[in-house]
């Protein structure tokens, strides 16, 4: 029997400008017999664990920004409602809920203060709850460098550019 030949192959991560690129090479090993493969990195190299662990690192920054986050109980005693109730609103697309390993759902602060939320959300219903978060935390062109919660946190902010902010995001994958 043959044993199945390495498959070597050299990859570019995507690196913010601040830092270099790396190259990451990796040995793939193929078994047509099972359809299984796998893969040989060496230490240096960054793993899939590292890859979640940074990701998890940026939804915890993410959550603490602009005031942090509420549990799912704060929230029903803030508004006078059972936690049902709540739960219907974030799967409604009028609150928008985080679901945190080992913490829970857990409510972004700012929310609470943003004019139109529930027109905003509805338009962003093909998001994932952690893309909707990013999306509100990060400046973008179409409204001139601020960020939707900057926008809609104005008294006479409209949702008009922050709509259209959300079409270009959709279309270019951020902006």
């Amino acid at each position: 029997m043959k044993k199945p030949k390495p498959t070597v192959g050299s990859f570019t991560t995507l690196a913010p400008p601040t830092s270099p690129q790396r190259k990451i090479s990796s040995v793939l090993t193929v078994n047509p017999k099972s359809r299984t493969y796998s893969e040989t990195k060496s230490s240096s190299e960054p793993t899939l664990a590292d890859a979640l662990q940074r990701g998890q690192q940026v939804l915890r920054q993410a959550l603490a920004a602009e005031g942090g986050t509420v549990s799912l109980a704060e929230v029903a005693a803030q508004r006078n409602a059972d936690n049902d109730q709540v739960l219907n609103d974030v799967q409604q697309g009028r609150l928008l809920a985080v679901d945190v390993p080992s913490e829970g759902l857990r409510f972004p602060r700012w929310q609470f203060r943003l004019q139109h939320l529930e027109t905003i959300l509805g338009a962003m219903s093909d998001f994932s709850p952690t893309e909707k978060l990013l999306f509100f935390l990060n400046t973008h062109t179409t409204l001139r460098g601020k960020t939707p919660i900057e926008v809609l946190s104005r008294r006479n902010g409209t949702p008009a550019a922050v709509l259209a902010a959300i079409e270009d995001y959709g279309v270019h994958g951020a902006s």
